[in-house]
């Protein structure tokens, strides 16, 4: 049986020229590009999602700091510093902490359901083509049916129900 050649050690190749061995290479890329999108088009929205919050959260981050240059601004003034603008600056800087951490967790959440799904979606993948498979020459197993439980995952029993009442062989 003859084996197909890999296309990465067809890019390789010395004999050919540097405009072939590009081509191959893009060609190569396109597709290896192709199949991972294919591979994340079942989370790409909650990825997406999660992207969007965590911008958010980032962006609150910055607000704190600058929470606390205004109070800063308000504490170094000079004369009695105004309680109400000390009350907003700290109020500020914790709402700025609140919105990033409440974002940053939400889009945490979100990519954690995300791998889960796609996690499942990955292994219904592997499993459909796994059972179009067979070895070559192999002929399917014979069902036949069982009185009892299989003892070997190699038995296949077509009759038995787990909720079916069975004794053991007699000795």
């Amino acid at each position: 049986m003859e084996q197909d050649e890999d296309p990465r050690q067809a890019a390789r190749q010395p004999d050919q020229d540097p405009k072939a061995q590009a081509r191959a290479a893009k060609s190569q890329a396109r597709s290896a590009r192709a199949a991972l999108a294919s591979m994340l088009a079942p989370v790409r929205r909650r990825t997406r999602l999660a992207m969007a919050l965590q911008i958010v959260g980032a962006a609150a981050t910055i607000v704190p700091y600058i929470a606390i240059a205004e109070l800063a601004k308000v504490l170094l003034a000079p004369g009695p510093a105004d309680a109400g603008e000390v009350r907003g600056a700290v109020l500020i800087a914790v709402l700025g902490l609140s919105v990033r951490a409440l974002f940053g967790g939400v889009a945490l959440a979100v990519t954690h359901f995300a791998d889960v799904a796609l996690q499942a979606s990955l292994r219904r993948r592997i499993v459909a083509r796994l059972g179009r498979a067979r070895s070559a020459g192999s002929r399917p197993t014979p069902r036949r049916p069982c009185a009892r439980p299989p003892r070997t995952t190699s038995t296949i029993c077509t009759t038995w129900s787990p909720t079916a009442r069975w004794r053991p062989p007699p000795r």
